[in-house]
């Protein structure tokens, strides 16, 4: 495909509405977390529960960095590596998890505020 101007727009359009629905799918993502972060503060089926904060986490940092959110991207990189290698605390993944959690509510909040 060649790059002219026409392509270039046609692109960051559909970039941008992908985008978009990223942050539409914040709100999903963040109820997902808390219930995680719940079960893994009453101590139920943790290895479980940590496999799936871990997952979680993984395609967050996927994706979030690709839209254009580096610092999500890099905190949920920081929680799937340190779960993955087990260098994290139990009070790290639940402050870490916490931070991640605000750090999206502050996103949709400041979506909200600019739409």
């Amino acid at each position: 495909m060649t790059q002219t101007p026409e392509n270039i727009q046609i692109y960051e359009r559909k970039l941008q509405i992908l985008r978009q629905k990223f942050i539409e799918g914040l709100h999903t993502r963040i109820l997902t977390l808390e219930q995680y972060a719940i079960e893994f503060r009453t101590g139920e089926n943790n290895h479980e529960v940590l496999d799936a904060i871990r997952r979680e986490c993984h395609k967050l940092a996927g994706v979030a960095a690709s839209f254009g959110f580096p610092d999500i991207g890099s905190r949920a990189s920081e929680i799937d590596t340190a779960i993955t290698s087990g260098t994290m605390t139990r009070d790290g993944v639940s402050e870490s998890l916490e931070d991640l959690m605000n750090e999206m509510e502050d996103l949709l909040d400041n979506a909200q505020t600019n739409s």
